[in-house]
């Protein structure tokens, strides 16, 4: 076991990324957000510095943590997990690991001189962190046929999708 407790940092896209998306596709609280693709996304387009944090147990991923640090002129140093999305915290196969995670984002935080750790969890992380509220997110399900999603709509909203369409 690594000197934290498990938890490893996934550097190289093609690295371990297989192993994280088979994670993400089988845990029940990931999100496509949660895909290793938003790492290389996040670093050559925004060009901010990702932490992909994985705790691994005898080759077997069972907690993943995306982070990105993003540094900014107005607010500081921010590690978040994922920036321009609303959700993207811990996924893991329990509390513990999740700690886990958690007080390895912690540990960055502080030797990265961050001004803040934002997690975007559905759920609090640890109790000892600060929570906020701020955020409302909506979930809506969708039915499986795309002709009963498109009469759900408005004839009006159907016009402006047909309009987008001609632009």
């Amino acid at each position: 076991e690594s000197a934290n407790n498990g938890v490893v940092r996934i550097d190289d896209i093609d690295v371990g990324a297989h192993l994280w998306n088979d994670y993400v596709d089988a845990a029940a609280d990931a999100s496509f957000y949660h895909r290793i693709e938003w790492k290389e996304l996040n670093e050559r387009t925004f060009g901010h510095q990702a932490f992909y944090l994985a705790h691994s147990d005898e080759g077997r991923i069972n907690g993943i943590l995306p982070l990105i640090m993003i540094r900014s002129r107005i607010f500081g140093r921010l590690l978040c997990s994922l920036p321009f999305l609303n959700y993207c915290g811990p996924s893991a196969v329990d509390a513990a690991t999740t700690g886990l995670l958690v007080a390895e984002a912690s540990r960055i935080a502080e030797r990265e001189a961050a001004n803040y750790l934002e997690l975007r969890a559905l759920r609090v992380c640890d109790d000892a962190l600060p929570v906020s509220t701020e955020k409302i997110s909506l979930t809506v399900p969708l039915a499986t046929d795309h002709e009963t999603i498109w009469t759900g709509f408005t004839s009006k909203h159907r016009n402006n999708i047909r309009r987008s369409y001609k632009t």
